[in-house]
């Protein structure tokens, strides 16, 4: 007959072997989520185009460091590295000092090809009506918007939409 410790023993590593795994890995990973978490606060919060960028490309980056965190890929962080020599640090330093020039030459390209930059103005910017008075009165009373077009959930229904739009535009300005 087995006694009242064996039991237990028993009953412990079963109930060990049914806790889930990933608790320690999920501790471990709270460091990773209170920075997304920072993140998203700044995102809040009022900023310009060019910060509300950054931090984008930021939380992005965290997320997904705390999602490999989460499912156990993140990689350890491996042995520290043996200090440089004197030497070795200047042509360090040097390769570093060339490389940051081919990156800031490559951003500035990247930046003028970026069609976002196109509005970075500090003017406003006035969106007008394909018409005019009398007869955008005309065209409003024309226009039968199909259902789901109001708010579309999908761009699917948005290209119908558009696509419905036009359609009806063209016939309007061939009846007027």
């Amino acid at each position: 007959m087995k006694s009242k410790r064996e039991y237990l023993s028993y009953f412990l590593i079963t109930v060990i072997s049914l806790l889930p795994i990933g608790l320690e890995a999920k501790q471990n990973c709270q460091k990773q989520l209170d920075k997304v978490r920072s993140i998203q606060a700044k995102q809040r919060q009022g900023y310009t185009a060019k910060q509300g960028n950054k931090l984008q490309e930021k939380e992005a980056k965290a997320r997904d460091k705390w999602w490999q965190c989460k499912n156990g890929k993140l990689k350890n962080k491996g042995k520290k590295k043996a200090k440089k020599t004197p030497k070795q640090v200047v042509k360090q330093n040097k390769i570093v000092k060339k490389n940051n020039l081919k990156k800031k030459s490559s951003k500035a390209a990247r930046k003028r090809a970026d069609p976002a930059t196109v509005f970075n103005s500090s003017q406003p910017i006035v969106v007008r009506s394909r018409y005019q008075g009398e007869l955008l009165y005309r065209w409003l009373a024309f226009y039968k918007m199909p259902k789901g077009c109001a708010s579309p959930k999908s761009l699917n229904i948005f290209a119908y939409c558009m696509e419905d739009k036009q359609r009806q535009q063209t016939d309007f300005e061939r009846s007027y």
